[in-house]
């Protein structure tokens, strides 16, 4: 055995590498069954992801068993490749696939953004569709793959230098956070003020856009890494006839393996994980986060459990307006968040909230549902409940209870005393810290959207339902720009609709005092407020 005659380097190596190949073989098969899942209907370029981890991690294998099937078994004089070759073709082989793998994932990050965002103005103002792309980016991959086999060739059979492996992959290397940087600004500015299409696409979008800055700064660490092993060729040869001290050996053989782990093992790791792995399949029901970025709780998303299903009342809108006695006036709010109308259903009074949409898409339905499950999964007395919803000619309609007044009319037109007002306010307070405890925001509270009840009692309304709101806020001017919003809020997106808890406390302290400073003045005339 070779490692008999030449010392304790290559013996420690190989253990070392003995240890690495479990890990890529436990990858690569996890990978293999990932590409085996992925089926027909995959989104963006999820196979050519997967396969190609899978021959990144057998690329490793493969090198590795060489060599040490050349420690282990052959005697000293007999090298199946040179132990230097060995080494950077372990080192440059797989490191040139994983370039195939970012890219696939990079392409992924831009077509989703694409997809996932509402475009506004003419379609000639739209960003060139990336999805028309695909196809080519697949024959780049290829002919990027048929390139390397190359120089790999060509090194193998000493018509090229180490040297020159190192300075391709180091260009190689480099190009990706540059492109990254390049890239991330070119998005940023492209769709600045084009919000999401659902949250359930913003937080995949998120999600995916994370992975990709963390395997761009594990690249910056390969590319350390590379400049390192270019400079220290003299070192290596040393290390293989075993003139490096002790420490020394180990210092080596400890970089290697810190730079295979944080490089590629690590990326790999993340990229089997089931979040990733749901991306590029189009799975519904992924992880659904609130315009707010508060996660929505996970046990309302299973349908057979639904708070939806459980609470909601089946009507039909057509029906409904039909049974009206006599025409009403549409209330509009004046935000362009639709209309109301008051109706009566299983003799109870409730309000028909009418929101209208030039074109009423399937990811906004879904979105409306899950919306609503959110706010029905709240249950505290000062916050309001969705009673039913019916989707129809590209309305979405939604029941609520009836309320006469709101906070504003009721303080306008009824004397109200201090005490009074105070319990209004402790109410009030009560809902909105709840509403926060479970990881919730308002993001458009104001004295229009609390309201009063018969007994007095508050009931906070409006808040959920950020999808429509954000649509309506390109489609129908909705906009949450009031004395009630917080200023870094209306700076934040102009007319895009957004909200945090802290722009909440804002509009909780300009609620009260418009409380502490509204004069009744005795209308008669009484205000038919209904809401969510």
């Amino acid at each position: 055995m070779r490692y008999a005659d030449n010392g304790q380097s290559e013996f420690v190596l190989g253990i070392a590498f003995l240890v690495l190949g479990m890990i890529y073989t436990t990858i690569f098969f996890f990978g293999v069954i990932r590409y085996c899942k992925m089926g027909k209907k995959t989104k963006y370029l999820g196979k050519i992801f997967y396969l190609s981890i899978v021959l990144s991690c057998l690329a490793y294998m493969l090198n590795m068993a060489l060599y040490l099937y050349d420690i282990f078994e052959q005697k000293a004089d007999n090298y199946i490749l040179s132990i230097e070759k060995q080494l950077l073709n372990t080192i440059y082989v797989p490191d040139g696939l994983f370039w195939i793998v970012y890219q696939s994932l990079f392409w992924t990050v831009v077509c989703l953004h694409y997809d996932s965002h509402l475009h506004i103005g003419q379609l000639d103002e739209l960003p060139y569709n990336p999805n028309m792309l695909i196809h080519l980016m697949k024959d780049i991959f290829i002919i990027y793959g048929i390139a390397q086999l190359i120089v790999v060739l060509l090194y193998n059979f000493d018509y090229a230098k180490a040297e020159m492996l190192f300075y391709i992959n180091i260009v190689i290397n480099l190009s990706i956070p540059v492109q990254f940087i390049i890239t991330s600004l070119y998005l940023q500015y492209k769709y600045s003020g084009s919000p999401f299409k659902s949250s359930k696409q913003e937080n995949i979008s998120n999600r995916l856009q994370k992975l990709i800055f963390y395997w761009t700064i594990l690249r910056v660490i390969q590319i350390i890494s590379n400049f390192l092993l270019m400079e220290n060729l003299e070192m290596i040869r040393k290390f293989f006839s075993s003139e490096l001290s002790q420490n020394q050996l180990l210092l080596y053989i400890s970089l290697l393996i810190i730079d295979l782990l944080l490089a590629n093992i690590f990326p790999f790791i993340l990229a089997l994980r089931q979040q990733t792995f749901s991306i590029f399949l189009g799975k519904k029901n992924a992880t659904l986060s609130t315009i707010s970025e508060h996660p929505m709780r996970q046990e309302f998303l299973n349908n057979d459990s639904s708070v939806m299903e459980r609470k909601q009342i089946q009507f039909d809108y057509n029906e409904v307006l039909k049974s009206i006695a006599s025409p009403q006036t549409k209330k509009s709010k004046p935000n362009g968040f639709g209309y109301i109308l008051v109706c009566q259903i299983q003799q109870k009074s409730f309000g028909m909230r009418i929101v209208e949409f030039k074109q009423l898409q399937p990811y906004l339905v879904e979105q409306v549902k899950q919306e609503i499950e959110q706010v029905n999964s709240l249950n505290h007395q000062y916050l309001y409940h969705i009673h039913g919803v019916n989707i129809v000619d590209n309305k979405v309609v939604y029941l609520t209870k009836f309320y006469q007044y709101s906070l504003h009319n009721y303080l306008v037109q009824n004397q109200i005393s201090v005490e009074e007002k105070i319990e209004i306010l402790i109410q009030l307070l009560r809902g909105i810290s709840y509403l926060h405890k479970q990881r919730f925001c308002h993001g458009s509270l104001t004295t229009e959207n609390v309201m009063i009840k018969s007994n007095k009692r508050v009931k906070i309304i409006d808040f959920g339902l950020f999808g429509i709101k954000k649509y309506q806020s390109l489609l129908q001017s909705y906009t949450n720009k009031n004395g009630f919003t917080a200023p870094e809020l209306i700076m934040q997106r102009g007319q895009i609709v957004s909200g945090s808890q802290e722009g909440d406390i804002y509009s909780v302290e300009s609620a009260i005092r418009r409380i502490t400073t509204i004069k009744h003045i005795g209308l008669s005339e009484q205000s038919c407020k209904t809401q969510d």
